[in-house]
Order: structure tokens, then sequence, then C-alpha cells
């Protein structure tokens, strides 16, 4: 099932598969499998996500967010976001910021030059160009790497920015931040 979800995520991310052009402005549903629920209400394939928009998966459910040509959020099944910002600097560099409170996200920035953030409760992930995993308990927070770099930095302990390189993971919790480890080859073939 979790391999399914991501075959499709890759398609979907890829392809126009609205039968309309996304637009590099707006922030897109492609894909909603389950119970999902944005502000509380359900939505619909095709429905543009704002800013402060928030975003529910229940069980056996998902759901995929398209942001223009820059990123997509694939939320896997129990998770919470929060869109905190989808704009453009003056540059016309798209800059995304979401808060994830729940669960377990498979992000790909799609876009070298997009600058796109996570907020756990315990951690920050900046990321540049890449593809991984948020996954988000009680009161941690695991960041596996698929491609790219991620910076990551503890939200107790924000003095030290990590540089997470490609196919490795690390875990901050509300106490500390792990060192990074090598993903299994499990782990890998499940990105």
């Amino acid at each position: 099932c979790i391999v399914i979800f991501f075959i499709i995520a890759s398609v979907f991310s890829q392809c126009n598969c609205l039968n309309q052009k996304l637009s590099v402005e707006k922030g897109i549903i492609t894909f909603i499998t389950g119970t999902v629920t944005v502000n509380g209400r359900k939505p619909k394939v095709g429905q543009e996500i704002k800013d402060y928009d928030k975003i529910e998966t229940g069980k056996d459910s998902a759901a995929i967010i398209q942001f223009g040509s820059a990123a997509f959020i694939a939320l896997k099944a129990h998770s919470k976001i929060l869109i905190q910002t989808f704009a453009f600097t003056d540059g016309g560099m798209p800059k995304i910021k979401i808060l994830q409170t729940l669960g377990s996200t498979f992000n790909k920035i799609t876009r070298n030059k997009a600058k796109y953030t996570i907020k756990t409760p315990t951690a920050t992930a900046g990321v540049r160009g890449t593809s991984f995993e948020v996954v988000v308990k009680k009161s941690k927070t695991d960041i596996k790497l698929l491609h790219g770099k991620v910076a990551t930095n503890s939200l107790k302990f924000t003095s030290k920015e990590y540089l997470l390189t490609t196919g490795n993971k690390i875990t901050i919790s509300a106490k500390e931040r792990k060192n990074s480890d090598k993903l299994t080859k499990k782990e890998t073939a499940e990105l």
C-alpha cells in the first residue's frame, strides 16, 4: 500500500493529472484517498490550498498537495499539517513553510531554488533541493533523507544546525538531538 502510494505520488507530481495547467502561484490537491479534511471540510481533487489551511488525514488515508512546479508534499495516514506560507520572494523564488504536528509526510522539492521549510514540535528542517520524509510522533521528529541536503535544527537546542546529507537520518526529541545514522536498505526502499 505504501509503495503504491509513492508510485502514485511520483506520477502525480510529474504530470498534469487534472487536465489543467498547475499554476506556480497555487497549491493544489492532486490526490485524495480515504478520509481527508481541509479546515475540517472534505476537499476535492483540484482544490486550491492557501496560507493557514489545515490538512488532516485519517486512518488508511492519504493526500498529495502540489505547489506548482516548486514542490509537493504527500501526507500519509494520521497526519496533520498547516500551510503557514506559500509565497514568492522579490526574486521570484517560491517560499513554502509548513507546520507538521503529527504523522508522516514525504516531501519532494522539484525546483532547486525553492525555499522549503517544515517545522515540527521538536525540530525545523530547511530543505535544499531534495526528497525526504518527516515523521512526527509525540515528542520526537525523525527526518530521513533520500536525496539532497536538509539543514536540521532542534527547537530546544537552536545554537547548532546540523546538515543532513543523502542517505542519512536523524531523530530530534524535546530532550536531545541524536547523531545522524545511515538509512537502512529497508528504509531507503520505503522512501
